[in-house]
C-alpha cells in the first residue's frame, strides 16, 4: 500500500513540476485570472500548466503533449472532468489534501486543494469544469460560485 501511495504522489508531483513554454491565459471581457491562477514552469523537456480558482471563466491554450494540473482550493468541488477526454485525458485524479494545521481550517470550511492532472492528447478544444453547492459548512455558495469551467485550446 504504501509503495502504491509513494508512486502516486511521484507522479503527481512530476505532473506538477514538469515544465516548457508555450501557454497563456485570456479570459471574457471584464474578468481575468488572477496572478497566482495560472502559472507555467519551464524546462527543456515538456510543459505543466497550472490553474487554480482563480482561472474560472478563462481560456488557456496549451500544445498536445503538455501538462495541465488543476488545483481547486476547497474540498466541497466536484471531481474535474474533460468535456473531450479524447483531446485533453485525465491522468491524475484528484485527492483531498487537507491544511497542515488545524487551526487554519475551521471545522467544516472544506480547506484542502483538489488536484487534478490532464495531457493534451490532441489538437482541438475542450473544457475542465466542476461544481459545487456548499461553500462552508451549512453555506450555500452564491450562484456565481457554483461552477467552475476553463477553455483549454490545443494546437498540435
Amino acid at each position: 500500500m504504501r509503495r502504491v501511495l509513494l508512486a502516486g504522489g511521484a507522479v503527481l508531483g512530476l505532473a506538477v513540476t514538469v515544465a516548457g513554454c508555450g501557454s497563456s491565459a485570456s479570459s471574457r471581457p471584464g474578468t481575468g485570472p488572477s496572478a497566482s491562477a495560472v502559472s507555467v514552469s519551464t524546462s527543456p523537456t515538456a510543459a505543466a500548466l497550472r490553474l487554480t480558482d482563480g482561472a474560472d471563466n478563462t481560456t488557456v491554450h496549451v500544445t498536445v503533449g503538455q501538462t495541465v494540473v488543476v488545483a481547486l482550493g476547497s474540498s466541497y468541488w466536484s471531481e474535474v472532468t474533460s468535456s473531450a477526454p479524447q483531446l485533453l485525458q485525465r491522468i491524475a485524479q484528484s485527492h483531498p489534501m487537507t491544511s497542515a494545521s488545524p487551526a487554519f481550517c475551521p471545522p467544516g470550511g472544506g480547506c484542502g486543494a483538489q488536484p487534478s492532472s490532464f495531457v493534451a492528447k490532441a489538437a482541438g478544444s475542450a473544457q475542465l469544469t466542476a461544481s459545487r453547492h456548499v461553500c462552508g459548512e451549512a453555506m450555500a455558495c452564491r450562484p456565481d460560485q457554483t461552477t467552475f469551467t476553463v477553455t483549454v485550446d490545443i494546437t498540435g
